[in-house]
């Protein structure tokens, strides 16, 4: 039985990836409780291949936060430096606006209205 719960693990890591002593159960048919009891070794094996896999994804998850928020601060500066451009320009269209209501004061000014005359035809 010793043989089978060790097989049953490396079948068990294999497949699912994440060792419980309830999955090393089920693989063998039997109860975990039979694994804590009779098996305290292949028990105390499954507990330190799940503390590890644990640990494993536990550093997987914080070196992916950490690829995250160097990500998030690039962001935020690229955001920063877009605000500052958006000020400029709207500035710039605001001046360009005040412009154009000038030239066109000044132009309105100058119009003068042409009438068409009519033809004998009409």
């Amino acid at each position: 039985m010793h043989g089978e719960l060790l097989a049953a693990i490396d079948r068990v890591c294999r497949t699912d990836g994440s060792v419980t002593i309830t999955a090393v159960a089920r693989e063998v048919g039997v109860t975990p409780a039979l694994i804590h009891n009779r098996y305290p070794d292949v028990a105390s094996t499954i507990r330190g291949l799940a503390g590890r896999h644990k640990r494993d994804e536990m550093t997987a998850l914080k070196s992916a936060l950490e690829d995250e928020r160097k990500k998030c601060g690039q962001l935020r500066a690229e955001n920063g430096e877009l605000f500052a451009e958006l000020r400029t320009l709207a500035s710039v269209n605001e001046g360009l606006r005040r412009q154009l209501a000038i030239e066109q004061d000044r132009g309105a000014a100058r119009v003068v209205a042409l009438h068409r005359r009519r033809t004998n035809a009409e």
